[in-house]
C-alpha cells in the first residue's frame, strides 16, 4: 500500500484512495471502489472500508449517493475555509447486529440531510470512548456527537462547557445526564414481559443468562414479573458471562444442576450461543428447555428452531437519535434540552418456547 503499513488500518485504506484522487487515477465524477472491493483489495473488514469512506467524505473529497455509490467530488478552491458539516458517531464494536441496525438507520438519515458521519469504534474501552469524545469536542467541523456508550460504569470527564449537542443512546454517563437526549429502549417493560411469557407457558424453574454491564433495568423487570407471579430469580440460576467472551458448557451445568425448563438471555447472540451448548450436551430447544433471547437481530428468525425474543425497534432508536440530533444541529426546537426518549419494545413470540416437556408442533 502506497501509504505505508503504520497507523489504523481505516487511515491506510483513506490514504491510499486520497492519493489516487490527488495523483488524477481518480478523476471529479468517477466512482470511488465499493465497500466490498475495498474490503477485498485490502484484506480489510466491513467497518474499516465504510470509516475510511467516512473520512473522505467529511473532508469533501467524495460523496456518498444512496443506492449508487461513492463518487470523487469536483475540486473546491475553498474547502480549506469551509468544511461539510458532520457528526462523530461513538460505537462500542461494529459485530453486535443491534448496533449496526441503530448506525445505519442513523448514518442513512443525516446523509439524506447532507450530514457526514464519522464512526468511531472504542472495542469497549472507557479510554477510547473518552479520547474519542474530546477529539470531537476539538474540531470544529463536528457539529454533533452521538455515543452509544461501552456499558461499564464511568464519566466521560464532559467538563462544564458543551460546544455540541450530544445523544446518548443505551447507557448515558451520569456527568451527561442533565446535558444530552438520551434515547433507550424500555427495558424494565421488556424484561418484565420476557418473564410473563415464560410464566404464561408453565414455566416456574427459569434461569437468566447474563452479560456483565448488560441492562440492569432489564433484569429488575425479569424479577420483578416472576416475583409477582410467587416465583423467585435465585442467584443458583443467573449465569454471568463477560461482553465478547462466547457461552460457556456453564449454562448446561446450570440448567442440569437446577432442572430448568426454561432460559431467558439478555440478549439474542447469547441466546444463540446457548443454543449451540444446549444441543451439543443433548437438550431439545423447546422440547427440554424453552429458549428466549432480546433484541430480535434478523438471524433469529432464520434458526432451524426460530427465536422467541423482545424486539428493541432499532430502527426508531437510530432514527429518534438522528432526528433529535438534526433538530439540535439546526435549532429547529430551540436550544437542545436534555430529556429522555422511550422506545416502547415488542414480545415476538416464536417457535423456540414451548410449554414445559412440549416440543414444537407438538
Amino acid at each position: 500500500m502506497a501509504s505505508g503499513d503504520s497507523g489504523p488500518k481505516y487511515v491506510r485504506v483513506r490514504n491510499a484512495i486520497a492519493e489516487r484522487i490527488a495523483d488524477g487515477r481518480l478523476v471529479p465524477g468517477s466512482r470511488v471502489p465499493s465497500i466490498s472491493q475495498l474490503m477485498a483489495e485490502f484484506g480489510v473488514s466491513k467497518v474499516t472500508a465504510v470509516h475510511a469512506l467516512a473520512d473522505l467524505e467529511s473532508e469533501g473529497k467524495v460523496l456518498r449517493e444512496h443506492g449508487r455509490g461513492t463518487f470523487v467530488t469536483q475540486p473546491d478552491p475553498d474547502r480549506s475555509a469551509r468544511r461539510r458539516e458532520s457528526v462523530t458517531l461513538i460505537v462500542p464494536e461494529m459485530k453486535n447486529p443491534y448496533h449496526v441496525e441503530i448506525v445505519n438507520v442513523f448514518e442513512r438519515v443525516l446523509r439524506e440531510q447532507g450530514v457526514a458521519v464519522e464512526l468511531v469504534c472504542t472495542e469497549y474501552s472507557v479510554e477510547a470512548e473518552r479520547s474519542a469524545y474530546a477529539r470531537a469536542r476539538g474540531q470544529a467541523h463536528v457539529s454533533g456527537v452521538v455515543l452509544i456508550s461501552t456499558p461499564l460504569p464511568h464519566e466521560l470527564g464532559a467538563g462544564e462547557q458543551i460546544r455540541q449537542p450530544i445523544v446518548a443512546i443505551d447507557y448515558c454517563p451520569p456527568d451527561l445526564a442533565d446535558r444530552c437526549v438520551f434515547v433507550s429502549c424500555d427495558n424494565f417493560r421488556g424484561g418484565s414481559e420476557a418473564a410473563e411469557h415464560l410464566v404464561s407457558l408453565g414455566h416456574t424453574r427459569i434461569g437468566y443468562l447474563d452479560r456483565r454491564y448488560s441492562s440492569r433495568e432489564r433484569r429488575e423487570g425479569f424479577r420483578w414479573a416472576l416475583e409477582r407471579r410467587g416465583l423467585h430469580l435465585p442467584e443458583e440460576r443467573v449465569c454471568t458471562f463477560e461482553f465478547g467472551r462466547p457461552v460457556t458448557r456453564e449454562v448446561v451445568d446450570v440448567v442440569r444442576r437446577e432442572k430448568l425448563t426454561a432460559l431467558f438471555a439478555v440478549n439474542d447472540m447469547t441466546a444463540m450461543q446457548a443454543l449451540q451448548q444446549l444441543r451439543e450436551a443433548g437438550y431439545a430447544v423447546p422440547g427440554d428447555v424453552a429458549l428466549m433471547g432480546y433484541d430480535d437481530v434478523p438471524a433469529a428468525r432464520y434458526l432451524e428452531t426460530p427465536l422467541t425474543t423482545v424486539n428493541q425497534h432499532e430502527d426508531l432508536i437510530g432514527r429518534r437519535a438522528a432526528d433529535s440530533l438534526l433538530d439540535a444541529m439546526h435549532c429547529r426546537t430551540g436550544p437542545m434540552r436534555s430529556r429522555e426518549i422511550v422506545i416502547v419494545p415488542q414480545l415476538v413470540v416464536r417457535a423456540s418456547t414451548t410449554p414445559p416437556g412440549r416440543a414444537a408442533g407438538g
